[in-house]
């Protein structure tokens, strides 16, 4: 399909007998007049088919998109962004319902007076939000980040129940308040917490910047490695020269997939670096546990699924020695940056390691930097961090 067109997947109920009949529709994203449909957003392992009965058009992206032509396939992922944008709603299918998942949606829509609510009954919806809703796959998905931060109504359907988005992310910002230890669940703080942020930050600029999204893709599932950067494409500022979607090589034709994932990784590294505003990235290069032979240090590995936290990025927090600089890397020769930078201190002390999938662990990290930047300011050591709620 050459230029901004989508197959719809057009579904009427047949008056006789009520059974859904189903076609597919040719639409172009650019015409005056797109119609309305809805952009499904679910995993694989749960098919995005339910027993509601409904009529109208659905963007589907394993019936809409031919997943054997490599060439389609690049070039309607260049325009998810599209697809989902120009969508009426988003519908975010969890998978079938669950006596767990029923009682689960319960819990959102009493978020905002849990104050008022009897503690054991929080901790009953508390569980059944995390063991049965959040740890489900879409929440670990990589695609989903665009996904959800493209349009502004997003529905989340598990069965027959279905909830706003906002109210789910309003939901587990009430939970945060009541979880201590999340190691005995399914489910990573920090990947909500940045899926959530991304999110905002979308719909406050228009745009999210790549390092934070990149981020959030050492903590997702993708099966192809390089949706690691292409699932991102419909966030980002479209003026960085980010590698274009290619699927001509298949997974598993290996060394050559492999390579090509190395080269997607490389090139976004040489994007951001050479011609974007900032270093942040140098921050995420070194987060995965592994790196893989002849990939660059400055690289980031995006294979390697890893929950722990990198450098902050220094432009949120306005320290003027990780300003956007002044003149951007240079590549000198393959694999060989050069950057220009000052020295102007050295490292003598170290914190306990930030460790994001553990509030314990992070408190314990927390309670280190405070104490080290109390001596640090030659000021009296008074530390004071809130509790954890009494069981």
């Amino acid at each position: 399909m050459a230029g901004p067109f989508i197959r719809l997947l057009v579904v009427e109920l047949n008056p006789a007998s009520g059974q859904p009949v189903c076609n597919f529709s040719m639409v172009c994203l650019d015409g005056k007049s797109v119609p309305e449909y809805t952009a499904v957003s679910y995993t694989w392992d749960h098919p995005a088919t339910h027993d509601r009965k409904e009529r109208g058009a659905l963007w589907i992206d394993a019936l809409c998109i031919d997943q054997g032509n490599t060439a389609e396939r690049a070039a309607q992922v260049a325009m998810m962004g599209r697809v989902f944008s120009s969508a009426r709603r988003v519908m975010v299918w969890l998978g079938p319902s669950t006596p767990e998942t029923h009682e689960a949606f319960r819990f959102p829509a009493g978020w905002d007076s849990v104050s008022d609510i009897d503690i054991d009954d929080v901790r009953t919806g508390i569980e059944s939000v995390l063991s049965a809703i959040l740890a489900r796959p879409w929440f670990r998905r990589i695609w989903v980040v665009q996904e959800a931060a493209l349009n502004r109504s997003v529905q989340v359907v598990c069965g027959g129940d279905s909830t706003d988005v906002g109210a789910l992310q309003s939901c587990v910002l009430a939970v945060w308040k009541f979880v201590v230890d999340w190691d005995p669940f399914d489910v990573k703080p920090v990947v909500l917490g940045l899926l959530f942020a991304i999110c905002d930050e979308f719909l406050e600029y228009g745009s999210v910047r790549i390092e934070r999204l990149l981020q959030q893709a050492y903590c997702c599932d993708c099966t192809d490695k390089q949706d690691a950067v292409f699932a991102f494409l419909g966030l980002v500022d479209k003026k960085l020269a980010l590698p274009a979607p290619d699927y001509t090589v298949s997974i598993g034709d290996e060394p050559e997939y492999a390579a090509v994932v190395d080269c997607v990784y490389y090139d976004t590294a040489v994007a951001l670096l050479c011609h974007g505003r900032s270093l942040d990235s140098l921050a995420l290069a070194g987060v995965a546990l592994n790196h893989r032979n002849g990939v660059p240090s400055w690289v980031p590995d995006l294979r390697h699924i890893c929950f722990e936290d990198p450098f902050t990025t220094v432009d949120k927090t306005h320290w003027d020695a990780g300003s956007p600089i002044a003149s951007n890397a240079e590549l000198v020769a393959p694999g060989k940056l050069n950057v220009h930078c000052s020295v102007f201190d050295t490292v003598d002390t170290l914190c306990a390691e930030f460790k994001g999938a553990s509030v314990p662990a992070y408190r314990e990290a927390m309670r280190d930097a405070l104490v080290l930047a109390s001596k640090l300011l030659k000021r009296p050591k008074s530390i004071s961090l809130p509790s954890p709620p009494v069981p």
